[in-house]
């Protein structure tokens, strides 16, 4: 009888040591399927040993919260203009833009320059101060270079904004923005010639939201204008492509 409770000891024990190590070898083959299941395609974000994101996670992803709603707003955007060409004077142009958020990515603007800031640059300065003698006449002159300044502008924009997220300024501080394409057509007055010049604009920009209804808006890219620039007729009816860059503010009412 001793010998048949050795046997029956013995074979119990046996026992249990298979099923254990059944459980332990089905556990490791489940938690290698879930490893191959949660393989990252990225190899550098892959989770290090003893790291676990439960299942409910796996498959979310996260959308920010865009900073306002602007659709079926009035727009208020007033902004200071600088060109960057080789012109014989910088232009300086006032906008004052009146505009409508259509939806949350479409926005209309009707633009109104009421003035220009016109500065000579200094090679036009230095020439002006230069003397030619004019052998047909022997009579000393004044080198002179004609060119027009606008005084007013109305157009029109159309204004594009695909994506929106943040941008941060420093360790600490950061603001909401979206960023925009838009183009412009427009209109300008030339008193002095009693003529109309047209500018088409294309440029790309961010608007940082820094309050409910204060925002800043900065924008770079190039226009495409009519500067009644040369000596002769034809040069003056030429276009020129130049850089411009805006920056001003947006009011959403």
């Amino acid at each position: 009888m001793i010998l048949n409770l050795i046997f029956f000891s013995l074979t119990y024990g046996h026992a249990q040591n298979v099923a254990m190590a059944s459980d332990t070898s089905n556990t490791e083959v489940q938690a290698a399927q879930e490893s191959e299941e949660a393989e990252p395609l990225n190899p550098e974000v892959r989770l290090e040993v003893g790291e676990n994101v439960s299942k409910v996670f796996r498959d979310m992803v996260v959308v920010q919260r865009k900073a306002k709603i602007k659709a079926k707003h009035f727009l208020f955007n007033p902004n200071l203009g600088i060109d960057f060409s080789d012109g014989p004077a910088s232009l300086y142009t006032m906008n004052l833009n009146l505009g409508y958020a259509l939806t949350d990515f479409w926005e209309v603007y009707l633009n109104y320059a009421p003035g220009f800031i016109v500065q000579e640059r200094g090679i036009v300065k230095m020439l002006g101060n230069l003397e030619v003698y004019d052998q047909n006449s022997s009579v000393r002159k004044t080198i002179r270079i004609d060119y027009a300044k606008p005084k007013t502008q109305i157009g029109g924009e159309l204004l594009w904004a695909p994506a929106y997220g943040k941008d941060s300024w420093g360790p600490y501080t950061m603001f909401r923005s979206d960023t925009f394409f838009k183009v412009g057509v427009y209109q300008m007055d030339f008193p002095e010639l009693k003529r109309k010049g047209m500018r088409y604009a294309l440029m790309g920009g961010k608007t940082y939201f820094a309050a409910k209804y204060f925002n800043v808006r900065i924008a770079a890219g190039f226009h495409h204008m009519q500067t009644f620039v040369g000596f002769t007729e034809e040069e003056k009816n030429k276009f020129n492509t130049i850089l411009f860059i805006e920056g001003g503010l947006v009011f959403y009412f």
